[in-house]
């Protein structure tokens, strides 16, 4: 199988999406659409543009394999860690905009905006924690201050109108939109799910992931006294195909999903 097909098939529609994202003024929700009532509910922060943010960034990372790909350059891991953040975008834009009741839309939209201001806020914290580091002048350290006092009252914003925050937790992200991308696939829902748990072991450079794609016969046995052995590996195109077919599929769906949810009435 000439498995650089799965690749060169998808650049078409990962133009198309690339040419959405430029586009200016940005696309809004019509008036009446689910996402633009969703978006009513915190004026702070638009549902409909995590949702659009986190599809645009499936399309990079993937184009971003690609690119490699197209240069001549297979890698033994730093393709995968780019796969990782195109399966959390593509899941991401799913999980948002799949559900038809729009509490759970909104729930869910408003966990990722959560999301954000807490890390953005962590942060502004660590920035001042490494301010004399940093070179800040007192003028600076007190710009860092007052925004993170912005943020939140952001959060305080948000609290108001989720009393009860759902926490976003990405590896229920992935298995909560299996049923949705591949419904009655069961075998690729699971494939889903471990195409997360194999890439982060790559995205967080752990060896288990990449010893499962090693050759440990190459240079004999293992060493008696340790049990250890030398491996080589490298790019496995075969797999990184199958994840990327698995992220390009994730990524369609949720394109579909986000311009249902935009669809005025």
């Amino acid at each position: 199988m000439d498995y650089l097909t799965v690749f060169r098939r998808a650049q078409p529609e990962l133009e198309q999406w690339r040419q959405r994202q430029v586009r200016y003024p940005p696309e809004e929700p019509e008036r009446g659409s689910d996402l633009a009532e969703d978006d009513k509910v915190f004026r702070f922060q638009r549902i409909s543009e995590m949702a659009r943010l986190s599809l645009i960034s499936a399309g990079e990372h993937l184009r971003l394999v690609w690119d490699g790909l197209d240069r001549g350059n297979l890698y033994s891991s730093a393709q995968h860690t780019a796969l990782r953040g195109a399966l959390v975008g593509a899941a991401q834009g799913v999980w948002i905009t799949a559900p038809d009741d729009a509490v759970t839309r909104q729930r869910r939209g408003h966990a990722v905006i959560s999301e954000s201001y807490e890390q953005l806020r962590k942060y502004q914290s660590r920035t001042l924690d490494v301010a004399s580091g940093l070179g800040l002048t007192p003028a600076g350290e007190q710009q860092v201050r007052a925004q993170r006092e912005w943020i939140a009252t952001r959060e305080r914003a948000l609290a108001a109108v989720q009393p009860a925050p759902m926490k976003l937790n990405v590896a229920d992200v992935v298995r909560d939109v299996g049923p949705v991308v591949f419904p009655e696939d069961p075998f690729r829902q699971a494939g889903l799910r471990l195409a997360w748990n194999t890439l982060s072991g790559d995205a967080h450079v752990l060896m288990w992931s990449l010893a499962q794609r090693a050759e440990f016969q190459a240079f004999g046995l293992p060493d008696r006294a340790t049990g250890l052995s030398i491996g080589i590996t490298g790019g496995h195109l075969g797999e990184l195909a199958g994840w990327y077919d698995l992220a390009m599929i994730t990524l369609r769906r949720g394109w579909r999903l986000f311009d249902r949810r935009c669809e005025g009435t």
